[in-house]
């Protein structure tokens, strides 16, 4: 057996809790070390083929044992896991993508009991999206069933799946992503009452009734750690005494339904019906078949589409064989995408977010979980139908936005140019003066790309090929 040096491999920033062992990456390759106390069982777990069965009806992570050893941490079993790439993260997800890992991870858990097993995190970080599916990247949640509660990562899917997907369901899917930053609490139920507001009481009193209850027990247990302890051995107890298979597979099942009839319905957007009215304008489809064209004949494998909308050239992009992320501010838009996607099996992972203040690191020391500029540098950036977007409303100088697309594309930008006598100008509120033509903005462009113009749509745009 090869054995890798500790100082030859990457440890993930966040493995660091997981008593079964730790993530790292090697060469573009990534494993999973397993202590000693935990080899049999996670063998047995791979060898048996039930991680197989597993990855095939509940997409878990395919797996295999690797040849390699890390001797230096006492490890003589390492996993080779597949790679999901992009990585997202929940503060990213819309609501529809959001509720599908849920039911992933009560569906895996409903599963696992049939062997004995159960999930003993219930944590939305343990999923990664292969284009519009969910996959569970954490093996070593995987344990046995142990004495006790029905579900020991019940609170845990509380704030991190149920409450959240509920506020969704109010049309504050906003209000959820900014409280799921906190990794480690998610939304409480304080958090959850807040967020949900006063009218939440007025259509659900008695679950509004019972939440509150719930916020003034925790307000209290907080304060008063002998009785939070004693009530919690007391819950254990009744639970040692009657947690059956056939009961936790009832519960389990219960909270899937309660998920499944939530009903994610994301707010208007001015922009959903973008596309449509914009393109109702332009003279021809020159666009769309000189990106179509350009697509062709670059064969990206990697896509990002800025303000993606509602994904017509991501769409297109997949089409070519790209895995494409699609970035938008519009909840609206990233869902509508999402379905769309899902629907047609392309390899699309659609992300709410504002493209000039992109998901930060964050976790502990804001290193825990790397950035999205980081994460979304693709081999093609789509830049269409934004410019005007990012320096009007964003008042981004031009050397900013090419310093972006420098950032972001490994080899060619697609960006349309948009000058200030186009008639969409009109809908954004710039209250200043505003001056600029193509010759200032290929000068910006140019510093980091070389540029070819082409024509768009309409007179009063330009498609500009950015190319390295």
């Amino acid at each position: 057996m090869a054995a890798f040096a500790r100082s030859d491999i990457e440890v993930s920033p966040t493995s660091y809790v997981d008593p079964g062992g730790f993530v790292f990456f090697h060469q573009g390759g990534v494993y999973r070390a397993i202590r000693p106390a935990f080899a049999d069982f996670y063998r047995e777990l791979i060898e048996s083929g039930r991680a197989r069965v597993l990855t095939e009806r509940n997409g878990l992570v395919p797996s295999h044992i690797s040849p390699h050893t890390v001797p230096e941490a006492g490890c003589d079993l390492v996993i080779a896991h597949d790679r999901v790439e992009p990585a997202t993260y929940c503060v990213e997800w819309c609501p529809s993508m959001h509720k599908a890992s849920a039911l992933q991870t009560l569906d895996l858990c409903i599963d696992l009991l049939e062997d004995g097993l159960t999930l003993q995190d219930a944590y939305p970080w343990n999923t990664l999206f292969a284009s519009t599916r969910p996959t569970f990247i954490d093996l070593t949640s995987i344990v046995p069933v142990g004495e006790g509660l029905l579900w020991p990562a019940y609170q845990q899917f509380l704030n991190f799946y149920l409450r959240p997907l509920e506020l969704a369901a109010a049309g504050r899917w906003k209000v959820a992503r900014l409280m799921l930053l906190d990794q480690v609490g998610g939304v409480d139920t304080e958090g959850f009452v807040q967020g949900m507001g006063a009218g939440y009481a007025l259509r659900h009193p008695l679950r509004a009734s019972g939440t509150y209850l719930s916020a003034a027990l925790e307000r209290r247990l907080q304060a008063n750690t002998k009785l939070n302890a004693r009530l919690q051995e007391k819950a254990r107890a009744q639970a040692r005494g009657a947690a059956g298979a056939a009961l936790r597979r009832r519960f389990l099942k219960r909270l899937r339904r309660r998920v499944e009839g939530i009903r994610v319905r994301p707010p208007g957007t001015t922009w959903k019906g973008y596309y449509d009215e914009v393109e109702a304008d332009a003279e021809d489809d020159t666009k769309a078949r000189t990106v179509d064209r350009l697509l062709g004949e670059l064969k990206p494998a990697t896509v990002l589409d800025l303000g993606c909308n509602v994904g017509r050239y991501a769409l297109m992009a997949a089409g070519h064989g790209a895995r494409v992320i699609g970035i938008d501010s519009s909840e609206h838009c990233v869902e509508t995408l999402y379905r769309e996607a899902d629907g047609r099996r392309l390899a699309v992972v659609p992300l709410v977010g504002e493209v000039l203040s992109p998901t930060p690191g964050f976790g502990f020391m804001s290193g825990q979980f790397p950035p999205l500029v980081a994460r979304a540098r693709s081999e093609v950036v789509l830049c269409l139908g934004l410019m005007h977007h990012l320096h009007i409303n964003g008042r981004q100088p031009f050397e900013n936005i090419a310093r972006m697309l420098d950032a972001l594309a490994a080899r060619a930008v697609i960006f349309e140019y948009v000058d200030r006598t186009d008639g969409n100008i009109d809908r954004l509120d710039h209250g200043r003066p505003i001056d600029y033509t193509i010759d200032t903005v290929c000068a910006a462009l140019g510093a980091y790309f070389r540029l070819t113009r082409l024509p768009s749509d309409r007179p009063t745009r330009t498609l500009v090929v950015c190319e390295r």
